[in-house]
């Protein structure tokens, strides 16, 4: 009886050291997943920051304004088509700041995508394009850089 039971005790061991080395092996698979996981999700936010973005003929027109603080306006295009405008703007105050984001918030034709409190700015999305639906790269770059001199410049 007494090799029996340490046989038993043997074999307890070894099935405990397995069933460690296999929760370890499936933490490291769930931690490497949430690390890579993570920088795609940080890379697709710096792809959609709207200060990151530059000017690509045909696909994206990003301008900046001369007029206002700091407002930057990104339209896309698919097919030679406007599909999406972003438009970053950066307050000067607080006051201000807090009114324009009030204001957005109660429209329906635009979609907050970011607000940052600290630096009085707010990332927004249109739905309804107005004058520039169905406007093509070249009809919304003459509108905006050639017709409206020293209004815009753009960020290439």
């Amino acid at each position: 009886m007494g090799k029996h039971s340490k046989e038993k005790s043997k074999i307890k061991i070894n099935y405990k050291k397995e069933l460690i080395a296999i929760f370890i092996i499936i933490a490291l698979v769930f931690g490497i997943n949430y690390v890579l996981s993570y920088r795609n999700t940080q890379e697709e936010k710096k792809d959609n920051d709207i200060n990151n973005s530059k000017t690509i003929e045909g696909e994206r027109l990003v301008i900046k304004s001369n007029f206002d603080y700091n407002k930057v306006v990104e339209f896309m295009f698919e097919n030679n088509i406007v599909k999406t405008i972003k438009i970053y703007e950066q307050y000067e105050t607080k006051e201000e700041y807090e009114e324009k984001k009030a204001g957005y918030e109660l429209l329906e034709n635009i979609q907050i995508l970011d607000t940052n409190d600290n630096e009085l700015s707010i990332e927004i999305e249109k739905k309804d394009f107005g004058s520039d639906t169905g406007l093509s790269y070249e009809e919304i770059y003459n509108k905006y850089i050639v017709q409206i001199i020293g209004g815009y410049s753009i960020i290439q």
